[in-house]
């Protein structure tokens, strides 16, 4: 819910032109992709806005839920 509404999202997560607001924190800790991505010296650590290229803005909408 809060997810959806924007409140206090930290990052926007771009997924074949859709937009997805998240919190870095349940990204983190629900998938180690993020979890590493966030957590290592990657570019992305300090980005607002990340573009995901791998995977459907459909399939992504799924694994965020």
């Amino acid at each position: 819910e809060f997810r959806q509404s924007g409140f206090l999202c930290d990052i926007e997560i771009v997924v074949q032109e859709q937009c997805f607001q998240c919190h870095k924190v349940v990204l983190a800790s629900s998938i180690p992709y993020f979890r590493s991505m966030f957590s290592s010296e990657m570019i992305e650590t300090r980005q607002k806005t990340v573009e995901i290229r791998d995977i459907s803005s459909k399939a992504f909408d799924l694994l965020l839920q």
